[in-house]
């Protein structure tokens, strides 16, 4: 609850300055909005969990993690389909984003993932070696593709809303997550730690697919990408710092 409602917040917040600071049209706000959303829960916030807080704590990010991708997917699919109806009813629009999706290739690789890991009915052999080809290649070809729109784009031309973004993202997500599960709903340390260094992380390499799977922002998620993660190696130090001291064993 402390996360999502910490991801949602900047989530809007980051739409409306799009569109009230940057001068975005809807489309893109909603791609700006998504960079300042998805955390890199996966490749960096289980691997932190892991090192630097107990196994219950671990067991806790694994919670969030499971929601994460298809949750902020699902809010973020259907909120762009919203922003650009053009005239469609609102049953129309609706059914457009369902459809959308239904049929999106992440969105299928995600809930079957999730289907074969709950149900444990793992694939024929030859076609779990090729997902575990594809899986293997898919990070580097992404980092590949981000690399290739940095040729195309300056950081310089996007560095105020990179820089909002990157705000968004390493400082006022973790911090609406401190205040929610500490003071408000006072979770267990564990669960706090767990939900406050997730929400820490700099956004991932899916806010980059997200813009680019619209063909909106597009240089704006490679900027916030390279941009946040580069001063998450200050901002996540600081967050753990903060941790250890509010919430010591």
């Amino acid at each position: 609850m402390s996360f999502y409602t910490g991801a949602f917040t900047c989530f809007a917040v980051g739409i409306v300055l799009a569109r009230k600071l940057f001068n975005r049209r809807p489309g893109e706000s909603v791609a700006v909005g998504f960079s300042a959303t998805f955390s890199n829960s996966v490749l960096l916030g289980l691997a932190i969990v892991g090192r630097t807080h107990s196994p219950e704590a671990l067991t806790s990010a694994y919670g969030i993690v499971a929601l994460h991708a298809p949750l902020i997917y699902a809010v973020g699919m259907v909120t762009m389909e919203l922003m650009r109806r053009n005239g469609r009813s609102l049953a129309e629009t609706f059914s457009v984003a369902g459809r959308s999706i239904i049929v999106n290739p992440l969105m299928i690789g995600i809930v079957s993932g999730a289907i074969v890991n709950l149900t444990g009915h793992w694939m024929p052999g030859p076609v779990m070696a090729a997902v575990d080809m594809v899986a293997t290649a898919a990070i580097p070809v992404a980092l590949v593709g981000v690399g290739a729109a940095m040729t195309r784009y300056r950081l310089r031309a996007d560095l105020a809303e990179a820089g909002m973004v990157t705000s968004l993202s390493l400082i006022l997500h973790p911090a609406i997550v401190f205040v929610l599960a500490h003071y408000v709903f006072a979770l267990p340390r564990d669960m706090l730690l767990a939900a406050v260094t997730v929400a820490a992380m700099p956004p991932g390499m899916n806010i980059y697919l997200f813009a680019v799977m619209y063909d909106r922002a597009v240089n704006l998620a490679a900027s916030a990408f390279l941009l946040a993660t580069t001063l998450s190696v200050l901002t996540i130090s600081g967050w753990l710092y903060v941790l250890h001291h509010m919430a010591p064993a």
